[in-house]
């Protein structure tokens, strides 16, 4: 349940309330599934499905922070990686000659 000090409203006004005003069936399914792993929290009342503006604010950082943790990939190679690097090297095969192999065509 939302605190006794926030405003519900239908989750069909969310999108008014939102920078950029996502469709409606984003919003839902920022409801169920989520994005990133994080959902809108939502509760229902009979048939209407109602948020708050804390619970907008809330999605949205969590988001944020979400994104911001997985934005620094790690570059270092796998076992796999290592394996046909080796094997590459054991042929012959140079690093260049392989780029070239596998860049697609320009079509005309």
């Amino acid at each position: 349940m939302p605190s006794s000090t926030a405003t519900e409203f239908p989750l069909t006004q969310a999108p008014k309330r939102i920078p950029g005003r996502p469709h409606i069936n984003t919003v839902r399914r920022w409801s169920t599934v989520g994005c990133g792993g994080v959902v809108l929290k939502t509760w229902r009342y009979g048939n209407t499905i109602v948020t708050t503006d804390a619970a907008i604010a809330d999605f949205r950082n969590a988001c944020t922070a979400q994104k911001q943790s997985s934005a620094a990939p790690t570059a270092a190679p796998t076992d796999a990686q290592a394996r046909a690097e080796r094997r590459l090297d054991e042929m012959g095969v140079k690093a260049d000659s392989v780029s070239k192999l596998v860049t697609p065509k320009k079509r005309l």
